[in-house]
């Protein structure tokens, strides 16, 4: 399964998902700088440290729980 972590929404929006107290948050964000393989991201919830959700995100909702596996 390939990993992605950014998604294009109407409008033209992009989100990420973000893990806090075990829920999936949707955040709303701008991407910046970009090469073949990363993006530079900022945005409403995005600050270093948050962790991203980048695989098993295809059929997320807000606040969804989720389980990290290792």
């Amino acid at each position: 399964e390939e990993a992605a972590a950014l998604f294009h929404v109407p409008d033209p929006e992009q989100v990420v998902f973000t893990l806090k107290d075990g829920k999936a948050m949707w955040n709303y964000v701008q991407t910046g700088l970009e090469n073949m393989t990363e993006y530079t991201v900022t945005g409403d919830g995005m600050k270093e440290g948050v962790q991203v959700i980048v695989t098993g995100n295809v059929n997320l909702a807000h606040e969804a729980p989720v389980t990290v596996e290792n």
